[in-house]
């Protein structure tokens, strides 16, 4: 059943675009790809546009907040008036128009809880050390946190969620097709992962990177709190350097894996988004 361009399907229980109303979306930010300066009230229709489409695109909420951000900076103007929109707003506009089509479709009755996920991960953060395990094959990772990031994230919760980053980045090619379930200790970092909102343009930054993994490697996370004490795995990680009792924990949780360290790149730990190139946009729309 269709109403004003959303497909209910009661068989699978899911909300979709139309097909109309896909195209119709992918029409717009094709045009978006191609503009350098917009009105503020042509930014307006379309953070209205891809707004509703969020609301059955996952994860669509993440894509267009940089466009809001964009928005307060033309409080002052009149709707007439307008600016150069920023690379950051094309970058967004390009992951709808080359994903928009995998995430299409959300369910009407979530499931709560991923009882049988295919991959399980933990991550931690401190002040200086990133870590992070693999449970399905014994691999870790451990690295101090770039100055980069220690100058853009500012507070323990960016650092966790680029934890959580580096983790999908390492490991998302494996993920294909798979649900991917993953321990954090920081509620905050769970909450923002989860629900897709955050007002931190560092947080928002790694989000976007995390869910452009997930739309790469076509697979579905769920981030789930767990205290501390129970993350003793991964916070060891980030322990690392502060004595051998904490690699003596590492070493006793993991005694039924057969461990293997992956190191962490430049290229892995970088900040610059990865998305693909303007050729492949370009290709997509049909230039």
């Amino acid at each position: 059943m269709e109403f004003l361009g959303i497909w209910a399907n009661s068989e699978n229980m899911t909300l979709s675009l139309s097909a109309e109303k896909l195209e119709n979306l992918k029409t717009l930010c094709c045009e978006w790809c191609e503009k350098s300066f917009c009105t503020k009230v042509e930014l307006q229709s379309l953070i209205g546009v891809l707004s509703f489409a969020a609301g059955v695109v996952r994860p669509g909420r993440i894509f267009f907040s940089r466009a809001l951000n964009f928005l307060r900076e033309m409080t002052n103007l009149q709707q007439d008036e307008g600016m150069d929109i920023p690379e950051s707003v094309q970058k967004d506009i390009e992951w709808w128009v080359k994903f928009a089509p995998t995430f299409n479709g959300v369910s009407i009755i979530p499931p709560l809880e991923w009882e049988r996920p295919d991959s399980v991960f933990s991550t931690d953060a401190s002040l200086q050390k990133i870590g992070g395990f693999n449970f399905v094959n014994g691999q870790y990772f451990k690295c101090d946190i770039p100055e980069r990031v220690i100058e853009c994230a500012k507070h323990i919760n960016g650092f966790e969620i680029y934890a959580i980053m580096i983790a999908c980045r390492l490991w998302g090619s494996s993920l294909t097709g798979k649900n991917l379930l993953l321990y954090c200790d920081n509620a905050s970092t769970v909450d923002v992962v989860n629900r897709h909102v955050t007002r931190d343009n560092f947080m928002q930054d790694c989000l976007r990177d995390i869910y452009y993994e997930a739309a790469q490697n076509q697979f579905q996370i769920k981030v789930v709190f767990i205290p501390t004490a129970e993350n003793r795995i991964s916070d060891s990680l980030t322990r690392w350097d502060m004595g051998e009792h904490y690699r003596n924990v590492f070493y006793e949780c993991t005694s039924q894996f057969d461990i293997k360290e992956v190191h962490v790149t430049p290229e892995i730990a970088d900040l610059t988004d990865r998305w693909g190139s303007s050729q492949t946009v370009e290709h997509l729309c049909g230039k």
